[in-house]
């Protein structure tokens, strides 16, 4: 793997390590809260940029639902269909860097 592209990937991969966090940590606060239902929703920690723009893209998929001013609850079904776009999403990805990794070795032999 040639040094731009290793020096490339790192801040991506700290920025995905970010964006999971800032997930689990609002998702564990939700749950261990018992944070299910809008008469049981709490207010999330406070976070950080990328933290917020999670926290938005949970409620846009559904996975999180805001009840009152800056109160959430949790909904699971959607939470899970929320990871299985994404891990398709991601094995796309995946699969084809991985054909064009194969396809540029084959081409420099």
């Amino acid at each position: 793997m040639s040094d731009w592209l290793r020096i490339a990937a790192l801040p991506l991969l700290v920025v995905a390590i970010i964006i999971r966090r800032a997930e689990r940590e609002a998702v564990t606060a939700l749950e261990s809260s018992g944070a299910l239902t809008e008469s049981t929703s709490i207010e999330l920690p406070p976070s950080n940029r990328l933290g917020r723009w999670q926290i938005g893209r949970l409620e846009a998929a559904g996975a999180i639902r805001a009840s009152a001013a800056s109160l959430y609850y949790f909904v699971p079904s959607a939470y899970g269909s929320f990871r299985d776009r994404r891990r398709r999403r991601a094995a796309i990805i995946v699969s084809t860097l991985m054909l064009l990794a194969l396809v540029s070795w084959y081409l420099s032999r």
